[in-house]
This record gives C-alpha cells, structure tokens and sequence, in this order.
C-alpha cells in the first residue's frame, strides 16, 4: 500500500510541474519563424546540421537501433520541419563523447543541456524549454529531505561531466560529489548503500524506477535547484543559435506538453498499476477478515469482561483485607488533604483510627503544624513520577515526633496511594553506628598516627646508624691509606736515595776520567729528575690523607692541580685531557683536605666513566669562579652522562653503577656529606649536552679565618 501511495505522490507532482514549471518560454502562438535574410543563406549553405544527444537519458533522449528517441526528439523533429533542412544524429557511447565531438566541430547541437558559466565558453544556448526538478534518490524508509545543505557532506553522486554538478559544486563548496558513467551505475551504489543518494531530475529518475520495477530505493528529496535544459549550438555558430532561439518559440504550449506527457511514464505504467492493484485486493481482503474477527473477538470479551467484574469484587474484598493487615503505612488523601484510606498499621504508628481521622477538617495539621511543611505534603500526593522514597518527620498522637519514608503509587485507575514505613528505630540505631564508627575511626587514624611515627623514627635511627657507619668506614679507610703511604714512603726513600748517590758517583768517576756523552748525562740528569718526582709524589700523598681538621687559606687553583697530580698517571695512559678555566687568585677559608678528597672522588667517577665508555678523546673541564660570596667550582666530562633514571640517586648510600665486586657505592655518598656537613655548602649532579658535571658550592669565607 505505501508503494501505491508513492507512486501516485510522485505522479501528481511530476504533473505539477509539467503544468507550472517546464516551459518558461512564451506562449505565443507564431505559424511563420521570421527568418532574415542572413539566416535563411545560412540555412541553403548549411544544407545539414548534426546533432548529438545523451545517448542514455530516457525518458528525455535516448539513440535507440540508431535513432533518437524521447521528449526531446519531439521537439528536433518539429524544429526540422520548420527550418526545412535535414537534423541528422551523430552516435555516441555516452554523454562525455557528445560533449567532445561538438567542441571538435563534429556536431553542430547539442539537444539538452544545462547552461553555466563553464560550458558557456564552448557554446551559444537557446532559452530553457524544458525546467525539472532536482531530486536525489536514497534507500526508502528515510525522512523527506528539501534542503540539499542537509546533506551535502554525504557521498552523493552524479552523472560525469553533467553541467549540472559544476552548478552545484559552485552553490556548495563542500559537498561530496562523485561522478559515475551512467545513471544505472549510480543507482547500484545506492541500492548496495556504497553512497548515501544520487542526484538527477526527477523525470529520469522516476523512469529508470519505474522502468525497473526498483522497491529498495525511491525519491527522497526534492530541492530548489532544477534542470534548466536549453538547446546549444558552437559558439562559432551564432547564427544557428538565432535560428533554434526562433524555432522554439514558434512551438506552442500544447505540443510541448503533448511531446512530455507521451514519454512520461507511459510505457511501464499498466504493469505497475496491476502489481499495485494485486496489493490493494490483497489488503482489503485481509481488513475485512480482521474485521470480523475483531467482531467475534469483542463478543468473547465482553462475556469475559463479565467474569472479570465478578472476580474484581473478590479482588477487592482481598485487597481490603490485605490492605489492612499489609506491615506497612498504606494510605491516602485527595486533593483537599482529607484522608480517603488509612490502614491498621496507621493507626498502630500515628495513634489515630480511621473513623477518628477521616472526621477531621484538616487532618494533615494533626502531623505537620508548620504550613509550608504542610504544602509540601500536598503536593507530593500529585506526583506521578517513578517511585522514589522521601523522608518526612510527622507528629504522632503523643506529641512526639517521629521519622518515616514514603513513597506515591499511581494505581491502574490513576489514583494515587501513599506507601511508606517507620525508620525511627532505624535511624536512630544508624547515628548511633555512625558514632561508634566515627570513635573507631578517630582510634584507628591516631593507632596509624602512633606507628607511622614509630616507622620515622626508627627510620631515622637507621639512617643515622647508615651515615655513622660509612663516615667511621671512611674515616678508618683514610687511616688505612695513610699509614700505608707512610709505610710506603719509609720503604722507597731508602732506594730513592742510594739511586741518586749512586748517580753522583757515577757522574764524578766520569768526570775523572774526562768522558763526555750528552745521551749518558741526559739520561742520568732524567734519573735524578724521576727520583725527585716519586719523593714528591710521596709526600704529596701523605698530605692528601693527613686527617687535618683546621680550617686554612687555600688557592683553589693549586688545590685541584694537587689532586690532578695524585691521577696524572690515569690521566696520560688513557689520553685524557684536562682544561682549567679557574678564576685568577681564586681563594677560600675551609678544609683543605676534605674538599681535595671530594675533588679526587668525583674525579676518578669521571675517569673511570671515560675508560668504561671508551671515549676515543676523553676531556675533564675544571670551573671554579665566585658568585655572591661563594665559590662554584664544576667539573665536567665528556662520558654521555648519567642514566636519567639513576639521576637522582647517585648520592644514596651503596648506590653504584658499575659491575659487582668493582665499587662499594659510598664515594658519591660521602662526597655529599664532606660537602654538605663538613664544608656547608651543597654538591649536585646534572646532564650537559656531552656528559655528567658535578657542581660544587662552598662558602668562600673570611680572610682572616673567622
């Protein structure tokens, strides 16, 4: 039936438009085309024009066994009888290959086309004959669209190369045009739902639907844009567009609508009606057996309906019974507040019967003195909404005040019945529970306060054993080493010495004997050289561990070569180079001692990471300058750095990096703690773009040691 319907829709707006809007051309009657003398030679040179069409545009044109057919073959028929020369058809495949072959001069008319801006250019256009509707064709079953703004982003598509879609394209930036081959390739996609719709008039979607019997897809849209379909001829050709402009006004408005009424439709509309015929048989056979069923169903339900009354009277005899002895507060008041039920357990909880409180003006005063409470009440009795329990706290028969829930049921007659229960006790026995739980609560965070605290200290007592540890451990490692460098120096002094008085006799038997050679006197003048540097390096090492504790003024420039020069062997095997860039007379009143030790630590961290990495030209830079009454001192290496991950716990206690068995993971630590509570200052670590620098600050203090 909705197909029906559809159809006969489409056929009385098709014939709508055929009546109002396809032919804005006059409606003057004219016999004779006034041709001038200029058009008439035209026409006796001429001799022929050639034509091309949309071979596959029913029901407007089609070449069918080689012959044009369709509306607008009518109208070429009557032009060349008019102008009295013969209007032959090219063949072509599609609409593409008209449009070339008249841009190439090999044909002279185009039969329909839509005039823009673009096509302009190639051609001379007559006044529109012939204006349709745009439409757009979708999946049946969605809403009726008129506003292609609606759904100008969907994939829509459109015949290639019509003038149309350029119009389109112009008025909507945005839409989403494909172009396909043919009409029946569009519709395809649309029935497999590849695109949303496919735009064409009305007229040639209508035909190719019906023409196929297509149920799947129909119109959908209809729009304000329409086919404005005029005939075109070269734009070298000037005078043959004057000509078809005189030809088409000559036809008068009768003919135009005979020439569309005999296409429209008419070859395929007896099989549509018989199908649609069939259809509305069938459902009225089908109304008319479920009216009488329907009869004879009303009958058994209206004896049923007797039955059911009867048994309703037993219903409410139950419900009566069970209304009153239901353990819960059943009740109810119409819109005045006066009580029209009121159960037994009403009575138990608020104290008043049923004959004593439905003798009451205002019964509700009874429960709530305050007016606005009162109000509140009232009002709830209208609600409808799903059930939802409020609290409300009425008097009782005593005085008192107590706590209940209630909730409105809308009954199938929709009245309204108040359900609730009371929750004194309940409420009552929760703020206790809440109470004693807030109690617990309170002892449990204080018992979580008491051990957190007992976890910091003794935290704290294991840190503080940790530091004690390692600084008895590095105190006692310092003893160590200095009491083997003095055993060291006591061992080589001896040698040292007998080297070079061994040397000097050496040189002086020489000198007796008058012999001279420059390499032997180099030689022993180097021995001499090198024996003086291992005595200095010794003592240079027992200062480095003498456990002094004064405080001194001391050249941060010579402090950091004393340390260079405990590693200058290291330094030289692996090529290491070191630059100084250290403030001129740079100066400070500290401990000498410890500051030299954490110079070496950070030091060897920086060799030991260059020969790791096996850094090819391994370079230590050394910065020492004053800011704001401190010394900062940085050194940095070109190793790549720290692990970003290891960044903030270098100086941790037992943190190492390097293999098992090769560090202990306390020289960082105790670096930070000579630094930090022996010096005062703070040492921190850092990336640079090369490698790790370590930055040392130290108060520069007084000059005169205080």
């Amino acid at each position: 039936m909705k197909y029906f319907v559809l159809y006969i829709c489409i056929i009385l707006n098709l014939y709508s438009y055929a009546k109002e809007d396809f032919y804005p051309i006059s409606k003057e009657k004219t016999k004779s085309l006034n041709l001038s003398i200029k058009e008439l030679e035209y026409l006796k040179n001429k001799k022929e024009l050639k034509l091309c069409i949309d071979p596959k545009w029913l029901p407007l044109e089609k070449i069918e066994d080689g012959k044009h057919i369709g509306i607008t073959s009518e109208f070429i028929k009557l032009i060349q009888e008019k102008i009295s020369i013969p209007i032959n058809l090219i063949k072509t495949e599609n609409w593409t290959e008209s449009l070339a072959k008249i841009k190439y001069g090999e044909c002279d008319i185009l039969s329909a086309i839509h005039k823009t801006s673009l096509n302009e250019r190639y051609f001379n256009f007559t006044k529109p004959y012939l204006k349709i509707p745009l439409v757009v064709v979708t999946k049946i079953g969605l809403p009726f669209i008129d506003d292609l703004n609606k759904i100008k982003e969907k994939s829509l598509g459109i015949s290639k190369n019509y003038a149309f879609s350029d119009v389109l394209r112009s008025r909507y930036p945005n839409i989403n045009l494909i172009e396909f081959p043919s009409l029946q390739k569009g519709l395809s996609f649309v029935q497999q739902e590849k695109i949303f719709g496919f735009l064409d008039n009305s007229m040639v979607i209508n035909h190719e639907i019906q023409k196929n019997n297509i149920h799947d897809i129909g119109i959908t849209g209809q729009f304000v844009e329409s086919f404005h379909l005029s005939l075109a001829s070269r734009n070298d050709e000037y005078i043959l567009a004057n000509i078809l402009e005189k030809a088409l006004a000559s036809i008068d408005e009768n003919t135009r609508i005979h020439f569309i009424e005999k296409w429209n439709n008419i070859k395929y509309q007896t099989k549509i009606d018989s199908e649609l015929t069939l259809q509305t048989i069938f459902f009225s056979l089908v109304l008319i057996c479920i009216f009488f069923y329907w009869n004879l169903k009303l009958k058994e339900e209206i004896r049923k309906k007797e039955i059911i009354q009867m048994k309703l009277k037993e219903s409410e005899e139950k419900f009566r019974t069970l209304f009153d002895i239901a353990p819960i507060l059943l009740n109810a008041f119409d819109k005045d507040g006066k009580v029209i039920l009121w159960n037994k357990e009403c009575e138990k909880v608020f104290g008043w019967t049923f004959e004593e409180i439905k003798k009451k003006e205002n019964p509700l005063l009874l429960f709530y003195p305050d007016p606005l409470i009162r109000k509140g009440v009232i009002d709830s009795f209208s609600e409808d909404s799903k059930i939802l329990y409020k609290d409300w706290f009425p008097r009782i028969k005593n005085g008192e005040s107590i706590i209940t829930r209630w909730a409105n049921v809308k009954l199938p007659n929709s009245e309204i019945i108040n359900i609730g229960h009371d929750v004194t006790k309940e409420r009552i026995a929760g703020e206790l529970i809440k109470e004693k739980t807030a109690q617990l609560n309170h002892a449990k965070n204080e018992l979580e306060k008491l051990n957190s605290s007992l976890e910091k200290r003794i935290k704290n007592e294991i840190n503080k054993n940790t530091k004690q540890q390692i600084m008895l451990m590095h105190q006692s490692k310092l003893v160590q080493m200095g009491e083997m460098i003095e055993n060291i120096a006591h061992q080589w002094r001896q040698p040292l010495a007998q080297i070079n008085s061994s040397v000097l006799l050496i040189d002086m038997s020489l000198n007796k004997k008058k012999f001279t050679d420059l390499m032997v006197d180099n030689k022993l003048s180097e021995i001499e050289t090198l024996t003086a540097y291992m005595s200095k390096t010794i003592d240079d090492f027992k200062n480095f561990f003498n456990p002094n504790k004064q405080k001194s003024i001391f050249n941060i420039e010579d402090t950091i070569k004393k340390a260079l020069d405990i590693v200058k062997g290291l330094l030289h095997i692996n090529h290491i180079e070191v630059y100084l860039d250290i403030e001129k007379d740079l100066a400070c009143y500290s401990h000498l001692e410890e500051l030299q030790q954490v110079i070496l630590i950070i030091l060897n961290n920086a060799i030991e990471a260059i020969i790791l990495r096996k850094i090819i030209a391994g370079k230590i830079i050394f910065k020492a300058y004053t800011h704001e009454n401190n010394i900062i001192m940085s050194i940095e290496d070109n190793a790549m750095g720290i692990d970003d991950n290891f960044l903030d716990t270098i100086f941790e206690p037992y943190f190492t990096s390097k293999e098992k068995n090769q560090g202990t993971g306390v020289g960082l630590y105790m670096a930070k703690m000579i630094i930090e509570s022996g010096l005062k200052g703070s040492l921190t670590a850092k990336n640079k773009s090369k490698g790790a620098c370590f930055i040392i600050k130290i108060a520069k203090g007084g000059n005169n040691g205080k």
